[in-house]
């Protein structure tokens, strides 16, 4: 705890127990290769984790196999090459209190299994950053009013509070979860949902379409659940799966 940790010179350093820093950074003045792999146990991060670029090659990479990552931000940053940087999540968890920054498409978060990625703040978006799903992945946003980016997702859940706002067209190749206490606003774009959607989960939650430009389609089943909204006075939308309503559900 207090540390300041700098993953450098081409090391590849491994984490299996429950571990505490205050800050920790990459290397960008390197072309090597450079790794910190959480196999097991926790990594907590008391202020910000950096990720630069490496220099000419080589890669900064961040790799949760499998256990739990937890940080106040992640940032994504450039260097004079503009080599590679990464962070990847197998089975793991890693948690965001705050913002996921980066700089373009070499910032990149790739699943490789059924991880989870929370973020309380906000996340980058397409132009700035690459997000690679796999089955069985998910994407939690996590905070209060948030923008949710136009990103491709696996899994995409909704919790915390408060309004998110759906950035652009976007395709959810799984499942999307909106929690009680969210409301989710569905603006001028194309959206898609190929497994089931859930709104609410006991007592709130709220589904809110708001524009007609823009197709959205829901193909797996729709549930509504006790205390949950579904608005849409816009237009018509393609429902594929069928609908269970158990709360309150406004057509177009």
């Amino acid at each position: 705890a207090g540390d300041y940790v700098i993953i450098g010179d081409g090391q590849s350093v491994t984490i299996t127990d429950d571990e505490t820093c205050e800050v920790l950074l990459f290397d960008a003045s390197t072309a090597l290769t450079n790794s910190l792999t959480i196999n097991s146990g926790s990594l907590t991060v008391a202020t910000d984790i950096t990720i630069p670029q490496t220099i000419t090659s080589g890669s900064n990479i961040l790799s949760v196999v499998s256990g739990t990552l937890l940080a106040e931000n992640l940032n994504f940053t450039s260097s004079s090459g503009g080599a590679g940087h990464q962070l990847s999540i197998s089975t793991g968890t890693v948690s965001i209190n705050g913002d996921i920054t980066g700089i373009g498409a070499s910032s990149t978060i790739q699943f490789t299994d059924a991880g989870l990625l929370e973020v309380g703040g906000s996340m980058f978006s397409a132009a700035n950053g690459t997000l690679t799903s796999i089955a069985g992945s998910t994407v939690s946003y996590t905070g209060a009013a948030q923008t949710v980016q136009a990103l491709g997702y696996n899994n995409l859940t909704l919790s915390g509070s408060g309004i998110k706002t759906l950035a652009g067209t976007t395709t959810v190749a799984g499942n999307i979860l909106i929690n009680d206490d969210v409301t989710f606003t569905i603006g001028a774009f194309t959206f898609s949902v190929t497994g089931t959607t859930t709104v609410g989960t006991g007592t709130s939650g709220a589904l809110s379409i708001t524009s007609a430009t823009g197709t959205k389609t829901f193909i797996g089943l729709v549930t509504i659940g006790a205390g949950g909204t579904w608005t849409n006075t816009t237009e018509a939308v393609v429902f594929r799966g069928g609908i269970t309503n158990n709360g309150t559900f406004t057509a177009g």
